[in-house]
């Protein structure tokens, strides 16, 4: 049911891999006219989306894919997304929007993008090194997900992993997949690494950690020549103010992170058991995107 829902949509994200009702073998993408952006950033639409709220995103981490015409019926519009006049995405997670502003520190901003998973084609080519996804509940294993959903029925799959599952398999239909590494970050990296999903998912690279990191950017570098990559990786933590950034694009629902870590230091919760740094206020901005 959920990939009927896809398709009914146009996005379906295996299509150069399947063939149409008559026979016909869909066309494989053409290659964007540059060649493609050397690092792509994206995240699963479910969680790019910038309107409707916050409930609209726990609704998705909550609700079976089968229910999703629920959501459809309520926010008929939550599929549209604003892009900027290059194609880019307009709104981005802020973790993405992080890697993004530490990937600007040691690369050029046209070798990089940031885009919705639709947009994959027009930015991924044969220049491409790297995709690097953002990813909150790519199987929704959480218990959390897991008990909302299983309110509902049998299925425990809720809508946002369905979307990351979608956005995944785009990536790994790619005609150029062998060209790039595909590295996954943000809260649901665990998810893959405890599942050992990454042939499943074509993933490539799981890192923990934040992107301000000399080790996350050594990753890129190391990508981009063609160097194999560990499978996960666990990043040095900034321990002073000044070496966190602030991303100055516009993030989804406008978010700022003003702390990060925390000072209770319970040990079995991983932010607790990162030190507590505030944002320096200069730093602290809000983006009128």
């Amino acid at each position: 049911m959920g990939l009927r829902f896809f398709r009914r949509n146009g996005n379906s994200a295996d299509s150069h891999s399947r063939r149409n009702g008559d026979g016909a073998v869909p066309d494989v993408p053409q290659a964007p006219a540059d060649g493609g952006k050397r690092i792509v950033l994206t995240a699963p639409l479910t969680e790019t989306i910038d309107h409707a709220g916050y409930f609209i995103q726990m609704g998705m981490a909550s609700l079976p894919i089968w229910m999703e015409p629920v959501l459809n019926n309520k926010y008929p519009n939550w599929r549209d997304v604003q892009r900027n006049p290059d194609g880019s995405a307009r709104f981005m997670p802020a973790g993405a929007r992080l890697v993004e502003t530490s990937l600007l520190r040691e690369f050029s901003a046209p070798d990089i993008v940031a885009c919705y998973p639709d947009d994959l084609d027009k930015f991924i080519g044969p220049n491409t090194r790297v995709v690097a996804v953002t990813t909150h509940n790519p199987l929704g294993v959480t218990f959390a997900a897991g008990v909302y959903t299983s309110i509902f029925g049998s299925s425990k799959q809720p809508i946002n992993s369905h979307y990351a599952r979608l956005m995944f398999e785009k990536i790994k239909a790619s005609p150029y997949r062998r060209n790039f590494k595909v590295i996954v970050g943000g809260s649901g990296g665990w998810q893959i690494t405890q599942t050992n999903s990454f042939e499943d998912l074509s993933v490539d690279c799981v890192v923990e950690g934040r992107a301000e990191s000399a080790d996350s950017m050594a990753l890129f570098h190391q990508a981009i020549r063609g160097e194999e990559l560990p499978r996960e990786v666990n990043v040095a933590h900034p321990t002073r103010r000044e070496d966190l950034l602030v991303p100055d694009r516009r993030t989804t629902f406008g978010v700022v992170e003003m702390t990060t870590g925390c000072g209770r230091r319970c040990n079995f919760c991983v932010p607790d058991l990162n030190p507590q740094i505030d944002m320096p206020k200069e730093k602290i901005s809000f983006i009128d995107g």
